[in-house]
């Protein structure tokens, strides 16, 4: 690509280019040693990602190797944010770290605790790991992050993620860093459409900003409704396991979910709407048990639990 079309392309003025003083023919030399150390890197972003599959918490684990043309363009845009830093053939890999992405996406919040973990233990971090929130996320998910040695980042968009470092040393000779990142499958959903609105670089977004915040919290309300259903999920199976109980027969289920809400790390706002929907439920319930063939109904629902609690295969 010609100077010029690559400038445009990637939104970089010819006066930004010149104050980053950076020579277009050792841009040129860096795109093509990485070129060529493409194969080393793709086996790399492999290994780390076949690691991290053989979690359960871990739903799907994607790669890449940084495109040669963002490779320059983010030497550039280095540059001028930090122009002391000396960057050519020989230290671009030290200075550019993420050249090899591995990205984990796990269902439920809390399921990036065990994740860390395996991370922290299984590799060297260069540095410590940083979880990127968004103002307004709840103080107990935060709380998390900063137990488990995450240095925080209020990020201006509200991309939301856990970054870590890692080296991957296949023989003494060579070392790669790679970079991990760990986040929730609806936080990948946000940042995909985040990146695809925003970009091509240089094109004026502003207007559509509010939106994307609005999507970013409805995507951060249904990711802590998602923990709120599997912890309601897993009291009812504990209840399960101590009686044949029915939630049509059961008249205390209703108050004990009560008391789940109100302890749940949610929003305020979130915790009414789930109470203004146990009350709806409780009225229901209430109409159900007058009706003649209430007793018929529950005895064919205590029925059917203990069957398919006695079949392996139900």
């Amino acid at each position: 690509m010609e100077h010029e079309d690559f400038l445009r392309k990637f939104g970089i003025s010819k006066t930004e280019f010149e104050r980053a003083g950076l020579d277009w023919y050792e841009l040129d030399l860096i795109k093509r040693d990485h070129v060529q150390n493409t194969n080393r890197l793709e086996a790399a972003a492999k290994y780390v990602a076949d690691r991290l599959r053989t979690l359960d918490e871990v739903h799907t684990v994607r790669t890449r190797v940084k495109n040669p043309e963002h490779l320059v363009a983010k030497i550039i845009r280095k540059k001028l944010e930090y122009p002391d830093v000396a960057i050519d053939v020989r230290t671009y890999a030290q200075a550019i770290t993420d050249l090899v992405g591995v990205r984990a996406l796990h269902l439920f919040k809390e399921d990036w605790e065990t994740i860390h973990e395996f991370v922290t233990h299984t590799w060297d971090l260069n540095k410590g790991p940083v979880a990127s929130i968004c103002e307004g996320d709840h103080v107990e998910f935060i709380a998390r992050f900063k137990e488990r040695g995450c240095a925080i980042h209020n990020h201006p968009f509200g991309y939301r993620s856990v970054h870590y470092l890692v080296s991957f040393a296949p023989s003494k000779a060579e070392s790669t860093v790679v970079e991990i990142q760990v986040h929730t499958i609806l936080e990948e959903a946000w940042s995909e459409i985040d990146h695809v609105i925003r970009y091509p670089y240089g094109n004026n977004k502003q207007v559509l900003s509010p939106y994307l915040v609005f999507l970013n919290r409805l995507l951060g309300n249904a990711d802590e409704m998602g923990s709120f259903i599997r912890l309601l999920s897993d009291n009812l199976t504990n209840r399960d396991k101590q009686k044949y109980a029915h939630p049509l027969k059961d008249a205390t289920l209703t108050g004990r979910v009560r008391r789940d809400v109100r302890g749940l790390p949610v929003e305020m706002k979130v915790k009414k709407l789930l109470e203004e929907r146990m009350e709806n439920l409780e009225i229901h319930l209430a109409s159900l048990r007058t009706m003649p063939q209430y007793e018929s109904v529950a005895a064919a629902f205590t029925a059917s639990a203990r069957e398919s609690r006695q079949s392996p295969h139900r």
